[in-house]
């Protein structure tokens, strides 16, 4: 395993002080999946202290210092260094009252959540837990008793559900029932909390499976789902590739509940709006049709049009609406001006040559963008300001 070389530094600089040190978790979980490790984490039998005076000429920070975290900066890149410990008693579904900085390596891994996540590499793997067996036979295995994991950190549950999805693995017996038998406590973990977990699960090859199979997990957090069959949504999110495509077919069934769902689960105000766009006009009238076409792109974005055409396809295409996203394409490819902004005249123009101000103003420039956005008036400034004066003249 290639180590980058702030990491091997880090490693180098704590043996030579007399401690081991590992990359831990998902770095060497990815390297023998054959992928590029997204980030590294260091464990050490080094305590906090201990770790800031074998790098006191870095710049060192308490990143998660109660336990026993440190962070440090190495060639402009921050690495976390954490001291083996063991944990007992979680008070709040997360945080252990106690936690205890330990020196030997097998403590440290068998606290962690699966077998996959507890592989540790420093010139060699140690595999304490079964986790290279059980990425060879493509399987999320808690460590020691599922019960007792998903106990101390519920959050774990949608964790194991995430895992599945992403690598395309199985749950194996044991940790499956436990995943559903504790599905409630989900309950107990933060909305921001899920909302991360739940992106990284939608986003996942084999999302759609996975949710299905364990969808009384997802009905924990949204209730509102318990009354409604997610089957052909699930369906839709399978053939769909955008995130924000997935997002939608995953709240659609939600109806005009969805936004606030979402706003509950501490979803963006972007991703709200998108999506309430989405759901809201799932059954917006469409056809290849010019004129109906121009007046949509008056009234909505472009790019919202198509998703909405692309998210329609994954469930039942449709002649018309493969004509209107075609039609779309050339309108908006061929005419540019669809919106009060992109005209070469504005307001000032149309008080310059006599309009008073108010209303007036606004409706006259609404009539000339309709006459650019249908081809019928070039955007051009003199011939706009031509056909401002003829609807002055109209009254």
């Amino acid at each position: 395993m290639r180590l980058p070389s702030y990491v091997q530094k880090a490693l180098d600089k704590l043996e030579s002080g007399g401690y081991e040190a590992y990359v831990v978790g998902g770095a060497v979980r990815d390297y023998l999946l054959n992928k590029e490790p997204n980030d590294y984490d260091v464990s050490t039998n080094a305590r906090p202290d201990e770790v800031r005076e074998v790098f006191a000429s870095y710049r060192v920070f308490d990143t998660g210092i109660k336990h026993g975290t440190v962070s440090v900066m190495i060639e402009r890149k921050m690495l976390e260094i954490t001291t083996y410990r063991s944990e007992e008693d979680y008070e709040d579904f997360r945080h252990p009252k106690k936690v205890t900085f330990v020196r030997d390596l097998d403590t440290d891994l068998k606290r962690r959540d699966f077998t996959i996540n507890a592989l540790a590499y420093n010139r060699k793997i140690i595999d304490r837990v079964g986790g290279i067996a059980d990425l060879k036979s493509k399987i999320i295995r808690a460590i020691g008793d599922p019960e007792e994991r998903f106990t101390e950190d519920p959050l774990r549950i949608l964790r194991a559900l995430r895992f599945a999805a992403e690598l395309g693995f199985t749950i194996e017996p044991s940790t499956a029932a436990a995943v559903l038998a504790h599905a409630g406590l989900i309950a107990k973990v933060s909305a921001e909390r899920i909302n991360i977990e739940l992106n990284k699960l939608l986003a996942a090859p084999a999302a759609a499976a996975i949710t299905g199979a364990y969808f009384p997990v997802i009905r924990v957090f949204i209730p509102e789902y318990r009354a409604l069959d997610p089957a052909p949504h699930l369906a839709a999110l399978k053939r769909l590739e955008g995130f924000h495509l997935r997002l939608a077919a995953f709240f659609l069934p939600l109806g005009a509940s969805a936004p606030a769902v979402m706003r509950r689960l501490k979803y963006s105000r972007a991703a709200v709006k998108k999506t309430g766009f989405l759901v809201d006009n799932f059954s917006l009238e469409l056809s290849g049709e010019e004129e109906r076409l121009v007046s949509l792109l008056l009234r909505y974005d472009y790019r919202d049009l198509i998703d909405l055409i692309d998210l329609r396809a994954a469930y039942s295409p449709r002649a018309e609406d493969a004509a209107a996203r075609e039609g779309l394409m050339r309108l908006y490819r061929e005419r540019e001006c669809f919106r009060l902004k992109d005209l070469k005249i504005g307001g000032r123009d149309l008080l310059a040559i006599g309009f008073k101000e108010g209303v007036g103003v606004r409706l006259a420039l609404e009539r000339i963008l309709s006459e650019v956005a249908l081809g019928k008036l070039p955007n051009r400034r003199e011939a706009l300001l031509k056909r401002a004066g003829e609807i002055k003249k109209e009254g």
